[in-house]
């Protein structure tokens, strides 16, 4: 983890690194990574990026196609994510500069091209972004935001805390009988950083309600 600028209190990007092909999560990106030997992709991943999408429905059959649109950096802070991720891809760069490491690198081929000025790496990032990464192969640098959650949000049931609340506190959807959500569509905030450990965490709770009202029942 790493500072994109002294002031923060704390790191707010992370850098790491993967023993494989790793361009972004979609269709084939597996049988990618198993073909590609010899890579060491860079991910600069954005913690509690700003970017706020949206997902709605197109009809009510439930094959009808979402309408999704990410909206990377269009949110208040939108400017700081692109310039923490910045810093952090400057920050992978460096490392594998060293010459412990470059001397052991054949050719970086991604980006394939230089990266001189602030803008280069700014419009790589537009460009390249996922999810919410920055990559480095033989050294890839790529760019990660938040992960996507929060569609079917969880809150009180007088939405004084979170208005669009779909949940409630017992992961039922309000007004659907039979139905729970338990995922990190159900946060009303990504916690940031991976999401595995707090889904974890989030499930535990679930089967100790389920389990209760099974019991009660």
């Amino acid at each position: 983890m790493t500072k994109s600028s002294p002031s923060l209190p704390e790191p707010d990007v992370l850098i790491y690194w993967l023993p494989g092909w790793f361009s972004a999560f979609h269709h084939g990106f597996g049988d990618a990574l198993a073909a590609a030997h010899n890579v060491i992709p860079g991910v600069a991943l954005r913690g509690h990026a700003s970017s706020r999408g949206v997902v709605q429905l197109t009809g009510s059959h439930p094959q009808d196609p979402l309408h999704i649109e990410k909206r990377h950096f269009e949110a208040p802070g939108g400017k700081e994510d692109i310039a923490a991720l910045l810093e952090g891809f400057k920050v992978a760069q460096s490392h594998m500069g060293h010459p412990n490491i470059s001397s052991q690198v054949e050719a970086q081929i991604f980006p394939t091209q230089a990266l001189n000025t602030d803008e280069d790496i700014e419009n790589h990032i537009l460009e390249t972004v996922f999810g919410a990464s920055a990559a480095y192969p033989y050294v890839f640098l790529k760019i990660n935001m938040a992960p996507t959650g929060c569609t079917a949000s969880m809150g009180p049931d007088d939405g004084e805390f979170n208005p669009n609340a779909v949940l409630d506190g017992d992961f039922k959807i309000r007004g659907v009988k039979g139905l729970r959500v338990v995922d990190i569509s159900s946060w009303a905030v990504v916690p940031g950083w991976f999401v595995a450990t707090p889904t974890y965490m989030l499930s535990e709770k679930a089967a100790d309600v389920i389990i209760a009202a099974a019991g009660a029942a």
